[in-house]
Parts: structure tokens; sequence; C-alpha cells
């Protein structure tokens, strides 16, 4: 099973404010895991109700690649195969209040929008 960052310790750090190097899993990262290339995305958004990705990759479809939310964290987190460097991508963001989602683009930006 492909398992996507950041790990609890990550989370903790992050959490308590001792985390300095939170852009190592925070954002958009190509990598290989289980010997499967592709992107690792997280994103911190304690009060959004759901996140898709959506890019070049998906025909910027919002409904191929939700992310999870990983409990109480506030962060957002999935890997997506066979993306690349260079794809172009944004986060579709539901808000809590039921709003229509809307397009952001990722903060921590690492490679081509």
């Amino acid at each position: 099973m492909i398992k996507a960052s950041p790990s609890s310790f990550d989370i903790y750090c992050f959490h308590e404010g001792t985390n300095y190097n939170s852009y190592e899993f925070l954002g958009c990262h190509i990598k290989a895991i289980d010997n499967v290339k592709g992107a690792d995305f997280s994103l911190w958004a304690p009060h959004a109700e759901k996140i898709n990705v959506v890019g070049s990759f998906n025909e910027w479809s919002g409904e191929m690649h939700p992310m999870k939310k990983i409990t109480d964290s506030g962060i957002w987190s999935i890997f997506i195969p066979g993306v690349i460097e260079g794809d172009s991508y944004m986060y579709q963001v539901y808000g809590s209040n039921g709003s229509l989602p809307v397009l952001k683009a990722d903060p921590l930006l690492l490679f081509s929008a």
C-alpha cells in the first residue's frame, strides 16, 4: 500500500511549532513510494470540509483525486501515481460553511503550476 507523508512525528512537531522544515512534507513532492513514481501532496487546511487535487494529469476533474484528512491535524494528504515534474495542479477546496469549491494555488509550490 502506498502511504503519503507526513509522519505522525512531523505532524506533532508542526503543531508544537518546532518543525522548522515543514516545507519537506507540505506542498507537492515528486518521489517514488514502493517503486511507484508520482507526486506526494500535503496541505494544511484545518477548516476545509473536503479537498481534491485537480490538474493536467486528471483533466482538471475534481472528483478523481480526493485528499484524505489526517485525523484532527488539519493536514490533508494524497499520493498520486504518474504525476511528473511540470504538471500543472491546484487544490479544489470546499469550505466548512457548505459553499461552492474554490481553486487554490499551492502555497508551497515547488514546481511549475
